[in-house]
């Protein structure tokens, strides 16, 4: 494993919870927690959501460890280990018992029992339950990267021992598993469990400590004439190391010796977990977890019918996503408007200013623009109409109009009217337009005189501006 993971295990009775981390080499648990409840598809959930929120994990990667109370096991063994031919046999002997429209198979090879074949351990769970599994840790914000069984995570967890039996408790299951340096040798699954236990010291009965004991026995005898070999410790691990008075009672009345220590050394380091190391067993196993080493449901035919979990959370992370972007944009919206209304105010108060200025003998302000407008036809029709003379000022522009040439550059940047004589600052694109302008109206027979003065060049040569003086008569 590298980077960080999540391990999760969601039962109908709990969920287990914990996220592991890899930094150079070492691994940490950061940190873990276990949730009970009555009814798995209104609890599950919620109680994750709550996890996940209250832990915010640094990462969104996913194990999902799939409880052996959910899997049927089943033992093969084949004269060949062709992947391709063993996993048509073992799809040919289960299918009529599992069809695989509704079941989902994978398989691991054991060490052999019987010279000449080889040995293999296949595990059948139920579609609908992964994809139910998957929808849970993905509408918490999770991503699942892979789905395992229990009996694969707890093999991680005791991979450097020659020999290992685990008895691996839930509420209302128990496993028992004998593996060889990791790799599962036996299983056996009992319907027995720590409520079973719990609710019997509660009446004060041992009846399902007794069976616990005896399936215990019979499971020690059984491994021993399959294997040729008696275990001689159980290491414990889960629900059981959180029910100390369960735990206590079992080991008092048997002599067989239970562990809740690990089987090694796990080369883990745990801090202060919230719950006790060994009831993480199916967890922590996950920190040593490979892709195409161990039991793994999320393949490629799953994966189509779990798209719509995966389209359901993408789609909630989209929706989110839009509604972020509208929030931005609406934000964005009421701060531009905020923007424009001061500047409305801003012109609206300078507009005011220039026209008192322009107009001080103005008594009443309406409409400054219409009121400004008014003003100046006013005083340009009275040097229109009023002049003495032959030619008005009008006459004057419109001449200048009609007599310079549309392709010549000619701007007027001032003007200055005074009887018999106009003064124009003008601005055009070099001295020889200059020339053309004072040629033109010369020629044009309108004017008394036409003087051009203070010519000077602006910008490197590109604006060209001059002073024209028109006499006329008048």
């Amino acid at each position: 494993m590298n980077g960080s993971l999540v391990a999760l295990m969601i039962t109908s009775e709990d969920l287990k919870y914990a996220e592991i981390r890899a930094v150079k080499g070492q691994r940490f648990l950061r940190s873990s927690r276990q949730v009970s409840f009555a009814h798995e598809d209104k609890d599950a959930l919620g109680s994750l959501q709550r996890i996940v929120d209250d832990q915010k994990p640094t990462t969104r990667r996913t194990l999902l460890v799939i409880s052996s109370k959910d899997i049927e096991y089943k033992e093969f063994s084949f004269p060949f280990s062709s992947p391709k031919k063993v996993g048509s046999a073992i799809r040919f002997e289960i299918t009529s018992e599992y069809p695989l429209e509704d079941y989902i198979l994978d398989y691991v090879q054991s060490p052999p029992r019987e010279p000449g074949k080889k040995a293999f351990l296949a595990a059948v769970t139920k579609r609908d339950l992964l994809l139910r599994r998957i929808q849970t840790a993905e509408e918490a914000g999770l991503q699942v990267v892979g789905i395992t069984s229990d009996v694969s995570t707890l093999g991680y967890f005791c991979r450097h021992e020659p020999e290992a039996l685990i008895m691996d408790t839930g509420q209302s299951h128990t496993l028992f598993s004998l593996f060889h340096h990791g790799v599962p040798v036996f299983l056996r699954v009992i319907p027995i469990g720590t409520k079973n236990l719990r609710r019997d010291i509660e009446a004060g009965e041992e009846r399902a400590l007794r069976s616990l004991i005896g399936e215990t026995r019979r499971t020690l005898l059984s491994f021993n004439t399959r294997a040729g070999e008696t275990p001689n410790k159980v290491s414990t691990s889960g629900h059981i190391l959180l029910e100390p008075a369960a735990y206590t009672a079992l080991k008092k009345n048997t002599d067989i010796e239970f562990s809740e220590q690990s089987p090694q050394l796990l080369g883990i380091q745990t801090g202060e977990p919230a719950l006790p190391v060994n009831a993480l067993a199916s967890l922590l196993g996950a920190a040593w977890w490979k892709s195409g080493k161990s039991f793994n449901f999320l393949k490629e035919e799953f994966a189509e019918s779990g798209s719509g979990a995966l389209a359901s959370t993408y789609f909630k992370w989209a929706t989110i996503l839009l509604a972020a972007v509208f929030f931005a944009l609406i934000s964005s919206s009421v701060l531009d408007l905020f923007a424009l209304e001061k500047r409305d105010r801003h012109l609206t108060e300078e507009i005011r200013k220039t026209y008192t200025q322009a107009f001080p003998e103005s008594k009443k302000i309406v409409d400054e623009v219409k009121q400004a407008r008014n003003a100046l036809n006013a005083r340009l029709s009275d040097l229109g109409a009023g002049s003495t003379g032959k030619t008005s000022f009008l006459d004057i522009l419109e001449t200048l109009s009609r007599t310079i040439a549309v392709d010549t550059r000619f701007e007027i940047v001032n003007l200055f009217w005074e009887k018999g004589k106009v003064e124009i600052g003008g601005r055009t694109d070099s001295f020889k337009s200059v020339n053309a302008v004072q040629e033109m109206l010369t020629k044009s027979g309108q004017f008394t005189g036409v003087t051009i003065s203070n010519a000077k060049s602006r910008d490197d040569g590109q604006v060209v501006e001059f002073t024209l003086t028109i006499r006329f008569e008048g």
